[in-house]
């Protein structure tokens, strides 16, 4: 429960219509765990718009144990990783 909420409040943060302005992508990142789930770790690093249907469905925690997370970034964030 303490993850979801924690999640519920990033969420609520990186969906301010200021941060969806200047931070309008999202990366998946995976976080180690005990027992990786395959389909977590082929996310890993994966970049979408904000305002994708992805984050519908994928947006953490997305499965008992999950302790992936989503950083907000902004479209010089991803041309500086290229």
């Amino acid at each position: 429960h303490l993850r979801s909420a924690y999640q519920a409040g990033g969420y609520k943060q990186m969906t301010d219509p200021y941060m969806l302005k200047t931070r309008n992508y999202w990366q998946y990142r995976h976080n180690d765990s005990r027992v990786p789930l395959k389909h977590h770790l082929a996310l890993d690093g994966k970049v979408f718009p904000a305002d994708s249907d992805f984050w519908k469905y994928c947006y953490v925690p997305n499965g008992y144990g999950c302790r992936c997370s989503v950083f907000a970034l902004s479209k010089r964030d991803l041309e500086r990783e290229g």
